[in-house]
């Protein structure tokens, strides 16, 4: 749904649900996650600890699975979508 179908006249990404699934959803998940997280240890050990998030920067839609597709991290990831909507790998 984060994509469009391929069209001329239309950017690669749905800018309007991108917007409401990072802007609402996904700040209010983290909201909560931090906020349980920072709850738990000042009940743990009287004190917040530091946290460190990462996110993919660039992620590649090129059929690999999470940590190469094996046992529990099935492939293929994003590309499927980014084939159905007919955008496809630019040669280069």
């Amino acid at each position: 749904m984060l994509l469009n179908y391929s069209h001329p006249d239309l950017t690669a990404l749905n800018e309007p649900i991108m917007a409401a699934a990072i802007d609402e959803r996904l700040r209010n998940a983290y909201e909560y996650l931090i906020g349980e997280l920072k709850e738990a240890t000042e009940t743990l050990f009287g004190s917040t600890v530091k946290m460190l998030i990462h996110g993919y920067a660039h992620p590649v839609p090129d059929g690999r699975g999470f940590w190469g597709g094996f046992w529990l991290l099935p492939g293929p990831w994003l590309k499927p979508a980014f084939d159905k909507k007919g955008h496809q790998k630019e040669e280069t």
